[in-house]
């Protein structure tokens, strides 16, 4: 993820929910955010628990799951 840093608006740090996003890529960003702001919301310890995020982007199936 590191090498999308920066792009569109929600890849790296910061993005506003409430805007969206510009293309496949940065929805990509949009939900890996997402994920780890409903680790926050549900205080989890980030460093503690272990966090998986996979994504599918087949048969025009686009799913991004999280999971601890």
């Amino acid at each position: 993820m590191m090498n999308f840093n920066g792009y569109g608006c929600h890849c790296g740090l910061g993005g506003d929910p409430e805007t969206p996003p510009i293309d496949a890529v940065d929805e990509c960003c949009y939900h890996h955010d997402r994920c780890y702001g409903y680790i926050d919301v549900f205080k989890i310890t980030k460093f503690l628990t272990p966090y998986y995020w996979y994504t599918k982007f087949g048969d025009n199936d686009y799913r991004v799951n999280c999971s601890s």
